[in-house]
Formats: C-alpha cells, structure tokens, sequence
C-alpha cells in the first residue's frame, strides 16, 4: 500500500510521449488531511491550559488522521 502514488498526477509532454508527473502530495497525505480537517472540526474545543497538552492533542490528532488514512487505502484496495 505504502503512500499510493501522487494525488494529483499532472500528465505532461516530454517531446516523445505523454508522461504522468509524481509530484506533490501522496493520496494517504491527501486523506490524512481530509480525516484531520473533520477530526480538529469535531474535537477540538480550544488550546488547552499548558502548552505540553495541546503538543499531545496535535500528535494524536495527526497520528489519527494517518490511522485513518491508511484504513481508507486498506479500503479502496479491497
């Protein structure tokens, strides 16, 4: 599975044929995001007191959002 490829490859012409270019994000970064949008939108209440938790908040939520990701892929696969 790994990152799956570019999610938006851009077809381009390099004088002989037509090529696919691989650059920018992968589609698991793509997902990822899509999950963390909807996960900070859905638990994030505001910073909390220390600065200590809210780094633990963040690394959860990221670490979510790639979990979630990687599900999804796992899915399209099927």
């Amino acid at each position: 599975m790994k990152n799956c490829g570019p999610a938006f490859p851009a077809p381009f012409w390099d004088g002989q044929s037509m090529k696919m270019l691989g650059t920018g994000m992968t589609l698991r970064d793509y997902f990822a995001a899509a999950a963390l949008n909807r996960l900070l939108a859905w638990d994030f209440t505001g910073p909390p007191e220390s600065k200590s938790g809210f780094a633990h908040y963040s690394e959860q939520a990221a670490l979510t959002a790639y979990q979630l990701a990687d599900a999804m892929l796992a899915e399209r696969d099927k």
